[in-house]
């Protein structure tokens, strides 16, 4: 029996075509290797110490696919629970292989419960998104949804975003939602920073919302944390960003920081000299200060 009826299906993370299109897509032109996707691959059947299963589950009435990350063997109410949030929009974006080897794999060896969220309409789940607005319910419904695993400790929750999913971390922390800490990189904080390059991404987004939308500013207010940074104050709160990034500015997150740092009193910055977007030459880094931040927050 599944641990929770919302739960609609748990079975074994098989990659998939579009994920390998979407992969090619993701990284800079002519750096993909057909053969290092290959090796991916392997090494995902080698795993023992950690399984990775892929998840559809309900949330607001429509069907939402995620990921489900943990140690092979799990033991009742031991372990930490980690909700990852993904970046992009649609299906760019959506959790593939090298995603969860790099960003959910370490975090399983550690021993924590790591779930994730396509957000509804992406990956075969129905719905459209709203990048960032009603499909933030999914991000919390799948919060939910990993309390009540029984291998939850009871005590310990925590968030990691990336881009987008640092934005949708940043409005779950403003919505209420009660973590011992939080990490974001290359996080957007500012949809008025740079505006030409939100412009189509914001009014696709709108236009989704339909008579009711809000103002094109109000829609984006509501998904710049630059605009509300009080409310992530009561959040301890690690933001990293590489300097090299050409697709959020690090200026976002200098800003926030600047915002937050006469008022936060667990807030910590980490910039990368070099560090791309996705911070693919800084990883293992990343992972090891995310690791460190969230065990200084551990009950």
């Amino acid at each position: 029996m599944l641990f929770d009826p919302r739960i609609e299906m748990l079975e074994p993370f098989v990659p998939h075509d579009l994920a390998t299109m979407l992969e090619r897509r993701a990284l800079p032109e002519g750096t993909y290797d057909e053969a290092i996707h290959a090796n991916v691959t392997k090494r995902y059947a080698r795993l023992e110490d950690v399984a990775i299963e892929r998840i559809t589950y309900a949330s607001d009435g429509f069907h939402v696919t995620g990921t489900f990350t943990r140690p092979a063997t799990i033991q009742h109410a031991s372990h930490p629970l980690l909700i990852f949030n993904r970046g992009g929009s649609d299906d760019y974006g959506m959790l593939t292989l090298p995603g969860l080897l790099r960003y959910h794999l370490p975090f399983a060896q550690a021993g924590y419960l790591v779930f994730a969220s396509n957000y509804r309409g992406n990956d075969g789940g129905t719905g459209r998104e709203e990048f960032g607005g009603a499909d933030v319910a999914d991000v919390r419904t799948l919060l939910d949804i990993g309390k009540h695993h029984p291998a939850w400790d009871g005590r310990n929750v925590f968030m990691f975003g990336g881009s987008r999913g640092g934005m949708m971390t940043y409005l779950c922390i403003k919505a209420g939602e009660q973590l011992n800490a939080a990490t974001t990189f290359a996080a957007v904080s500012d949809l008025f920073d740079e505006p030409e390059k939100w412009e189509k991404l914001v009014e696709r987004m709108r236009a989704r919302l339909g008579a009711n939308a809000p103002a094109l500013d109000d829609l984006r207010s509501a998904r710049s944390a630059i605009r509300w940074p009080e409310a992530l104050v009561g959040t301890p709160l690690l933001i990293m960003h590489g300097d090299a990034d050409t697709v959020v500015d690090v200026a976002q997150t200098h800003a926030l920081e600047a915002a937050l740092a006469p008022m936060h009193p667990a807030l910590k910055s980490v910039y990368y000299p070099g560090g791309n977007h996705s911070l693919s030459t800084h990883s293992a880094a990343m992972i090891s200060e995310t690791l460190e931040w969230f065990a200084q927050y551990r009950r």
